[in-house]
């Protein structure tokens, strides 16, 4: 399947994102009626997740839990306007027999999707701390030839850390700093597991395993300064693309925010995802954030301002 097919099943998730709830249900009635059934009358009370599988836009099985991955379920895809152009990018820029890294993979949407772009002699290399999402995503690794997977938290020193893991239907807010989500009035009713976890540095795995990447995702949650500050002798020399998720002040940036300027001091500048998935230069990303009134963006860092 080459990109362009890619591309143009990859505006299925979108036309199904951007639509009604009804388009979604007109799509899948059987799926959507059974998510959403679990998600309001059965997770709030058991707090169990549902375990079952789905098919991907480009066509492969996937393994999920539900309620978190109910777009993946009801669409084949991530569906946040962010996301979709992330996927958009991934597909354009990322290169057959190229090397994928992705940091905060929950289940491996972006791993499995990299995974088919880079082909049987490209390489994908996925990191996830959280036990419960590391279990779903080793299940889906099987079939994919080419695709490690990683059970530790990717920061700036080796050794042990603590790691709170949320209920599944705040999995994708996993972090190292709980913190963040003090104010949330989720968070009595959602409290998280604390585990302790072994913490490895990038710029070590690198070297170690003689891996270059040409493309790094980072979802990491606020812990963003700290992988990149991990991987420093490597970003020096090298110039892969780096995708950070950035948040707005609103949502409390600063660890992005450190790692926009110590990037910058690196010679990297700031890129934003157009809608086709092109590249467009940033002057300042967190003005871009609020003209375009977004609170939280995936942000495209490299040393020179022009496309890959």
């Amino acid at each position: 399947m080459d990109k362009k097919e890619l591309l143009q099943l990859l505006q299925r998730v979108e036309f199904l994102a951007g639509g009604s709830r009804l388009r979604r249900f007109l799509e899948k009635p059987v799926p959507y009626f059974a998510s959403i059934f679990h998600r309001k009358f059965i997770f709030p009370f058991r707090k169990l997740p549902w375990r079952t599988t789905c098919i991907t836009f480009w066509g492969k099985k996937m393994h999920i839990l539900l309620p978190a991955s109910t777009d993946i379920f009801l669409t084949g895809g991530k569906s946040h306007d962010s996301e979709i152009r992330l996927a958009k990018l991934i597909i354009r820029q990322l290169g057959v027999a190229g090397t994928f890294i992705d940091i905060g993979t929950h289940y491996g949407y972006f791993s499995l999707l990299a995974h088919q772009v880079v082909g049987p002699q490209g390489k994908v290399y996925s990191f996830e701390a959280s036990p419960g999402n590391y279990a779903i995503l080793k299940l889906n690794a099987k079939e994919c030839p080419g695709m490690e997977t990683y059970h530790s938290v990717v920061s700036n020193e080796k050794g042990e850390c603590t790691f709170y893991e949320f209920p599944n239907l705040y999995s994708e807010y996993n972090t190292l700093d709980i913190s963040q989500f003090k104010n949330e009035s989720w968070l009595k009713h959602h409290p998280p597991k604390m585990h302790k976890l072994p913490c490895l540095r990038l710029g070590d795995f690198f070297f170690e395993n003689n891996v270059k990447p040409d493309f790094i995702k980072i979802d990491v949650e606020g812990a963003e300064f700290l992988v990149v500050k991990g991987m420093e002798a490597f970003l020096r020399k090298e110039n892969p693309m780096l995708v950070l998720e950035f948040l707005s002040a609103a949502r409390g940036n600063e660890n992005h925010l450190q790692a926009l300027h110590w990037l910058s001091g690196l010679g990297y500048h700031p890129f934003a995802i157009h809608s086709n998935g092109d590249l467009t230069p940033i002057k300042d990303v967190v003005q871009y954030l609020q003209v375009n009134q977004i609170d939280s963006d995936n942000i495209v860092f490299r040393k020179e301002q022009t496309n890959h």
